[in-house]
């Protein structure tokens, strides 16, 4: 009981309108705040979920050839990867 008698006894050392100047500086800071110092941004993560080779030829065929934009992958001796992501946006943009 003793919070609400100060509560109720809080009219009588201040006026209202002290409190309502207090109030509203605080929000008009946290205005000022959020207007020109929060910066919203974006946080990415990549979670590989999968990766499975595209081809997998065990045995050396002379007419066959594995291309990929024009260029031949056996003899280049790369591999085609096929990968499956997640991508999450844990930040606060949506950039």
């Amino acid at each position: 009981m003793a919070l609400f008698e100060k509560l109720k006894g809080i009219d009588q050392k201040f006026s209202w309108s002290f409190f309502g100047v207090v109030v509203s500086v605080l929000f008009f800071l946290f205005g000022l705040y959020t207007t020109f110092i929060y910066q919203k941004k974006p946080k990415l993560t990549f979670e590989i979920l999968s990766e499975a080779p595209v081809y997998d030829v065990r045995e050396n065929v002379s007419k066959l050839d594995i291309l990929f934009e024009g260029q031949d992958i056996r003899t280049n001796k790369q591999t085609l990867t096929l990968l499956t992501l997640r991508v999450l946006n844990a930040g606060n943009a949506d950039n």
